[in-house]
């Protein structure tokens, strides 16, 4: 992974921590005084009410207590939790301590060599190159046959049902990310049937050059249509069928008619999981 992209998924996680910390700051704040000890007499729990560490014995509560009883409860699992939140918090300003150190990072390595040079340059020295000549022999593919015509032709004379798929089409280039649009991905409990009902065809399928891992990317594009995004939601449980799951192996892209699809979304993705 990217150093600068995994030094802002620890900012923003540590964010949240801070947060949570807190509210459970406010909760303690508000929360009723004393703490709640269990005691175990024959198998039935007898609840005792101590004002501070030095009261020993407590004061018995029945159960027209319950009430109290639950919110000493919770004050005492709000306190564990934020002092877990607490430690959890210094493991990852740790990390960050070691990470954001201003030292140049593996990925900016060739900003530091001279331009004339980088046509001599192999910067994928480390690419897992056996897969990458397995993923290049499928060939091309003609798109599922079970949905309508394209509508957008790039310039390589691809065919796209969406000019978002173009565009999406068009960054992954950019990155030299190797890709198959909408090859049919077959569920092996079907596979020696060979039926297309059966299939999925992903809007594209990817691989990660450096990993040798193969990425589905599917991108949605109208949900703020009823039906369509019901279809997003079948559509992304039917992947689990192929134990492919978002965050995964699976990318998912999605857009509105007032929500239109942002260049820096798209690569943002394909930064995170692509190269």
């Amino acid at each position: 992974m990217n150093r600068s992209h995994l030094i802002n998924e620890l900012l923003e996680a540590k964010s949240e921590l801070a947060k949570m910390i807190e509210k459970l700051e406010e909760l303690e704040k508000n929360g009723p005084e004393g703490s709640v000890y269990v005691r175990n007499v024959n198998g039935r729990s007898s609840y005792y009410l101590r004002a501070d560490s030095s009261d020993k014995t407590g004061r018995y509560l029945s159960r027209k207590d319950l009430q109290q009883i639950k919110a000493l409860a919770q004050k005492q699992y709000n306190h564990k939790l934020k002092k877990a939140t607490e430690n959890e918090l210094k493991k990852y300003e740790k990390c960050l301590d070691i990470l954001d150190t201003g030292e140049i990072s593996p990925n900016d390595i060739l900003r530091t060599i001279s331009q004339p040079l980088h046509e001599f340059i192999d910067t994928e020295v480390l690419s897992d190159k056996k897969a990458l000549e397995e993923f290049e022999k499928g060939g091309r593919y003609k798109g599922n046959p079970n949905e309508g015509g394209t509508v957008y032709l790039s310039p390589r004379g691809e065919k796209f049902k969406s000019k978002s798929e173009w565009i999406i089409a068009d960054m992954l280039r950019e990155y030299n990310v190797p890709y198959y649009y909408e090859k049919p991905l077959v569920n092996s409990i079907y596979e020696e049937f060979r039926t297309s009902s059966h299939n999925l065809y992903p809007d594209f399928t990817c691989l990660n050059r450096r990993t040798g891992k193969t990425y589905y990317w599917e991108h949605f594009g109208m949900l703020e249509d009823p039906v369509y995004a019901a279809n997003f939601v079948n559509r992304i449980q039917n992947y689990a069928s192929f134990e492919i799951y978002p965050g995964s192996e699976l990318i998912v892209s999605v857009e509105a008619k007032r929500s239109p699809l942002r260049i820096s979304y798209i690569k943002g993705l394909i930064e995170r999981f692509l190269i």
